[in-house]
């Protein structure tokens, strides 16, 4: 651990592969100025195989930023200036608590290359990437869809074999992928704490239900449609009679031609 006030060099060492030697800046998550901790996120870049996160190495306030966004940057060259130590402490940190307890844990377990086995048919053997759904560093769930790919004849859901931390993307968006190929790299493990964030209750059925409309302000043929309606619901909510029938009695615009038969009146 360096010394507080010491300016510790944080360095692109690792890109996402040992074959891959450059990228752009996709985004700048900190600022000069800015405070930051050891292991949070300041900046994504982008390769022509997998987008990722750069962490501080140290915690401490960013110095000197020597990329912006959309430049090209070297694997080994100098990224950012830190002054290790140099934190803010009390409210400021405070604020970052609730983000720490909902980061994954480590990630532990063994790390499975997951290949493209199926593309929904055997005559289909190559599609195009059109979604991830995931990034390099977010947790995954087994069974859970973590990119979509379009054939010339389906579109497919690819599933996480297991549950973990995406630690490669070996295809991005718009990329051809062949049956049999590597597309995600996964470490087993690193579930967030607390487990997954309760589903949302489900709201009332009243409160979906649309309001019944107001028989008095209807006109014409919806009016009558409404009093006939109606008299029908009251019919079937009367208890049956010895006779097996419904007792119920015609509103005066009605003329009841037997005891349960009710007919529009006509002049």
């Amino acid at each position: 651990m360096s010394s507080s006030g010491q300016i510790v060099d944080q360095v692109l060492t690792d890109l996402g592969g040992e074959s891959i030697t450059e990228g752009t800046v996709m985004e700048l998550k900190k600022k000069v100025g800015d405070a930051v901790a050891k292991d949070e996120i300041i900046a994504t870049i982008e390769t022509d195989k997998v987008t990722i996160e750069i962490k501080a190495i140290e915690s401490g306030i960013i110095k000197e930023l020597l990329a912006k966004v959309d430049d090209n940057v070297e694997k080994g060259q100098v990224f950012a200036k830190i002054e290790a130590g140099a934190a803010p402490t009390g409210a400021t940190a405070a604020a970052k608590a609730p983000a720490a307890a909902s980061t994954p844990a480590p990630a532990t377990g063994k790390v499975v290359e997951q290949t493209i086995e199926e593309f929904g048919g055997e005559s289909i053997t190559e599609g195009t990437v059109m979604e991830w759904r995931k990034n390099v560093g977010d947790f995954a769930e087994k069974g859970e869809v973590i990119a979509a790919i379009e054939t010339d004849k389906v579109t497919i859901d690819v599933k996480a074999e297991v549950s973990g931390i995406i630690q490669e993307i070996f295809a991005k968006v718009d990329s051809t992928v062949e049956k049999g190929a590597k597309l995600v790299k996964i470490q087993e493990g690193g579930a967030p704490a607390g487990g997954a964030a309760p589903a949302p209750a489900s709201a009332p059925a009243a409160a979906t239900a649309a309001p019944a409309e107001d028989i008095g302000s209807l006109t014409g043929l919806r009016a009558t449609f409404a009093q006939l309606s109606a008299i029908v619901l009251r019919a079937q909510a009367r208890p049956p009679t010895a006779e097996g029938h419904s007792e119920h009695s015609c509103p005066p615009e009605y003329l009841q031609r037997s005891r349960h038969d009710c007919s529009p009146f006509t002049p």
